[in-house]
């Protein structure tokens, strides 16, 4: 298993690493290398950059674990409920329509399930943005009397009509959305809805277990 870790390790970082390198840079010296870009494409350049540099430093924090070189990598602060305003925010400056509802949480939410709302909003964005660009999202997530339940809603006017299949709802990304939910004993629902794509999860707010694939 160590063995195969480490070659995840490598491949990880001499393959995909070096790929969003390339695209810091690129992304970054665009503005040198394109005169005359009017100022508006030079800020969509430097959030590319900006965003590619924050994915290599998950990376390098992910290869860490992998290769179990640095036990301070697991220690390391993870995202959570008040970590989603900020995936709005980015989702916006990419040019989504993105509508947030986020009530204080009334009750203290364990750290694995505030990870875990915060991975399905995360990846439920990435679907939208490739299945249902310039669709409009509306985000909810509530947590009290004991759940957090988290709804992620994009409407019509994108993609998944014409472009979504069956196999589209089988994906890594919803796969691993399941996985998050089994591991807390919760419940997450998947589908198209109204001409758009609807994904609700509700966990139970007691839940410790660690979601797979993040470390803790």
């Amino acid at each position: 298993m160590l063995e195969e870790r480490a070659r995840i390790a490598r491949e990880m970082h001499d393959v995909v690493a070096h790929h969003m390198s390339m695209i810091a840079v690129r992304a970054e010296t665009a503005p040198y290398r394109l005169p005359g870009l009017a100022w508006p494409a030079e800020e969509e350049f430097a959030a590319l950059g900006q965003a590619a540099r924050e994915a290599m430093a998950d990376m390098r924090r992910l290869l860490r674990v992998l290769r179990d070189e640095d036990a301070a990598g697991e220690r390391s602060p993870q995202p959570g409920l008040a970590d989603v305003p900020a995936l709005a925010d980015t989702a916006r400056r990419a040019g989504t329509k993105v509508t947030l509802a986020m009530p204080p949480p009334g009750t203290d939410v364990p750290p694995a399930v505030a990870l875990t709302a915060y991975r399905i909003v995360q990846e439920s964005l990435s679907n939208a943005g490739r299945h249902a660009p310039g669709a409009p999202v509306k985000i909810a997530v509530v947590a009290g009397n004991g759940t957090v339940r988290v709804d992620v809603v994009n409407g019509a006017g994108g993609t998944w009509p014409a472009n979504g299949s069956e196999a589209d709802l089988t994906g890594h990304g919803l796969a691993g959305m399941r996985e998050r939910v089994a591991l807390l004993g919760g419940r997450l629902e998947a589908g198209p809805r109204d001409g758009g794509f609807a994904v609700r999860a509700e966990l139970p707010a007691g839940g410790t277990a660690a979601p797979a694939g993040d470390a803790r």
